[in-house]
């Protein structure tokens, strides 16, 4: 079944899906939407009109050309053009929005692309490389008439997660990026192993460069997503982090090796070597074999539920 004939047997109101605080949200977007496309709609006809009176005014003159003196802007110049290029942008714009706004919300990412290409109409002469005028006025006609409602949108969204409500999904996503992290699918084998109350993540997890006077030690991205799940498995939160992991997660470089965790209750400490290993030591062997069993996974087939 394709993407859009599954999205068709979609029958349940977005509405009951979503907040009140959601809803709010993609109305005011909506109503920006519609005022922006008819508003610049109505521009392209303005000046339509505006560029047919300068032609006649000055139909006589010498430069055929000369028409466009008192239409051309200091700053840039509009054009019918440029209108029905923002007019088509304004649908993207739209989706762009709704989409980023739950992905960001919800801590899910639904695939922004897919949605338009379900949604949109397709210019077929890009992808045939040829023009023709025919096709090229049905397009600019489809994308002139076309009127996007967030309610399908929503519904494009929820027939991505498979069924999985956002927080569902969330949580997924999150294991679904721990687990293939840990794992090495070619090999079908662990890139960890257990040690009493750490868990050992084997080499390429980190590096360390050293400096004229200092060394720096950075995570892997593989074993960023991992920590990402540590920070979930010790708060239950995807926006809270424990002391001493945003550093660790983004773009800082530590100049230690070993970061310990002292307001965590599952965590303890985490330690990077030379040889790009990286050990997540808990506060006890219970809490490792948990966030092995729940996030990392006990197969390489199989994303933890």
């Amino acid at each position: 079944m394709s993407i859009l004939t599954k999205f068709e047997t979609v029958k349940v109101n977005a509405d009951n899906r979503i907040s009140d605080m959601d809803k709010q949200f993609c109305e005011k977007h909506q109503s920006a939407y519609d005022s922006a496309r008819c508003s610049f709609q109505e521009l392209k006809y303005f000046w339509n009109d505006i560029s047919e009176t300068q032609i006649n005014i000055l139909a006589d003159a010498s430069d055929k050309y000369s028409y466009t003196t008192y239409l051309r802007m200091e700053h840039g110049d509009i054009s019918a053009t440029s209108i029905q290029n923002h007019i088509v942008s304004l649908h993207s714009r739209f989706i762009h929005n709704i989409v980023g706004y739950f992905n960001k919300h919800y801590h899910v990412s639904a695939d922004t692309s897919r949605i338009e290409e379900n949604l949109l109409p397709q210019n077929q002469q890009r992808a045939q490389r040829c023009y023709d005028r025919e096709i090229q006025k049905q397009y600019d006609e489809a994308v002139q008439i076309l009127a996007l409602r967030y309610e399908t949108v929503i519904d494009q969204i929820f027939v991505q997660l498979g069924g999985r409500g956002f927080a569902e999904q969330a949580i997924f996503e999150l294991k679904e990026k721990c687990h293939n992290a840990a794992w090495n699918t070619y090999r079908k084998a662990a890139n960890y192993e257990l040690k009493n109350d750490a868990i050992r993540f084997n080499s390429y997890s980190c590096s360390y460069k050293e400096w004229i006077s200092c060394g720096h030690w950075e995570l892997s991205n593989s074993l960023k997503e991992i920590l990402y799940g540590a920070a979930h498995f010790e708060t239950n939160s995807f926006s809270v982090y424990p002391d001493g992991f945003a550093d660790l997660l983004g773009y800082n470089r530590s100049d230690s090796d070993l970061i310990t965790f002292p307001s965590c209750d599952k965590l303890c400490q985490l330690k990077m070597f030379k040889n790009g290993r990286v050990d997540i030591k808990f506060t006890s062997p219970f809490y490792a074999r948990q966030f092995i069993s729940d996030y990392l996974g006990l197969t390489a087939e199989e994303v933890p539920s």
